[in-house]
C-alpha cells in the first residue's frame, strides 16, 4: 500500500496536476477509519510540497483538513458508499484545484471522481469475494 502511495506521489509531483493523492487519501480514510490517516496525510503533503518546490505545509494543511472532515462525519454519514465516494472525491478535488489555482478544474475533478469510484467498486467486490471464500470453508452443514 505504501509503495502505491510513493508511486502516486511521484506521478502527481512530476507528470500531472490531477490530485490523485487526494483520491488515495480518501480511499485510505474509508478503509482505515483511524486518526492514523491524519499523520499519513500530513507527511504525504510535506513530501509533495518538497517535491514540487511549494511552500512547505500548504498541501499538508489541505490534506489533513480533508481527512479530518471525513473522519468527523463518518458517524453521521455512511462514508462507505458509492455516493459518498463520488461526492467527496469530486468536491474535494474541485476545492483543491481551485485553491491551488490549477487549470482544467472541472475535467480534472471528474477524472478524480471517476477513478475514485472505479477503485471503490473494485475494492468492494474484491473484499466481498475474499469474505465469501473465507467463510465458504468454515460453514457448518446441517444434515
Amino acid at each position: 500500500m505504501y509503495g502505491l502511495l510513493g508511486i502516486i506521489l511521484l506521478l502527481q509531483a512530476s507528470l500531472t496536476t490531477v490530485p490523485f493523492l487526494l483520491a488515495f487519501l480518501l480511499m485510505l480514510t474509508i478503509q482505515k477509519r483511524d486518526r492514523f490517516v491524519l499523520a499519513v496525510a500530513f507527511l504525504v503533503g510535506l513530501l509533495y510540497d518538497f517535491l514540487t518546490v511549494q511552500s512547505l505545509g500548504v498541501s499538508s494543511l489541505f490534506f489533513v483538513c480533508f481527512v479530518f472532515i471525513i473522519l468527523l462525519y463518518q458517524k453521521k454519514y455512511e462514508i462507505d458508499t458509492l455516493y459518498f465516494v463520488a461526492f467527496a472525491s469530486f468536491f474535494g478535488s474541485l476545492l483543491y484545484l481551485v485553491l491551488f489555482g490549477l487549470q482544467s478544474i472541472f475535467s480534472q475533478a471528474l477524472v478524480v471522481m471517476g477513478l475514485s469510484v472505479v477503485v471503490f467498486v473494485v475494492g468492494k467486490r474484491m473484499s466481498k469475494r475474499k469474505s465469501d471464500t473465507d467463510t465458504r470453508f468454515f460453514t457448518v452443514r446441517k444434515t
